[in-house]
């Protein structure tokens, strides 16, 4: 209950909601017609947003689901429409809960980003990155595991693999969406 109370005042100051109850329990009231999901964990890959997914799950007042959504970024999925995504996002939630999702590769679509802020205009954005070479070397270490290269070298990889050192380039992605 401790953690629930503290969020309580954070979450009565969003516009966009109804709070009852007391400093000890508050319940999420939603209008039907506005967004379900709330905030999105964008940011990059290797750089720790599964790691916060799963602190942020730990929390009761917060539901994401356990798969990363692609809704906004991939036509196949954006096409099935609004409810197909809040349905696929919020299922389970609890009335006391605020749904957010995770799909890191929204930062670098300006389409996706588009799309999310005509979903919700006032989506709450959280990004995480990660220093640049730890993150590609991180990246490096993945494609080895999953056989995507062949490459054992860390310097011999950066050069056949490009993405390892454009997906650090953290001020290009995150421009559009400032």
């Amino acid at each position: 209950q401790k953690s629930k109370a503290a969020l309580c005042p954070i979450l009565r100051q969003h516009q966009h909601h109804n709070f009852t109850g007391t400093n000890e329990v508050c319940t999420f009231v939603s209008d039907a017609s506005e967004p379900k999901v709330k905030f999105v964990i964008g940011g990059f890959q290797k750089g720790g947003t599964t790691s916060l997914q799963e602190m942020l799950n730990q929390h009761p007042m917060l539901h994401l689901p356990p798969h990363e959504q692609h809704f906004f970024d991939e036509d196949e999925h954006y096409k099935l429409g609004l409810d197909y995504y809040e349905s696929k996002s919020c299922n389970g939630i609890g009335i006391d809960q605020m749904c957010g999702e995770k799909t890191p590769k929204y930062i670098f679509s300006s389409k996706a980003i588009d799309r999310v802020l005509a979903y919700n205009r006032d989506m709450k954005w959280i990004l995480i990155a990660r220093e640049p070479i730890a993150r590609a070397f991180s990246q490096h270490r993945m494609y080895l595991r999953r056989g995507w290269t062949r490459e054992t070298s860390f310097d011999d990889a950066v050069l056949l693999h490009r993405d390892y050192v454009t997906r650090g380039f953290y001020d290009d992605a995150v421009e559009y969406l400032l």
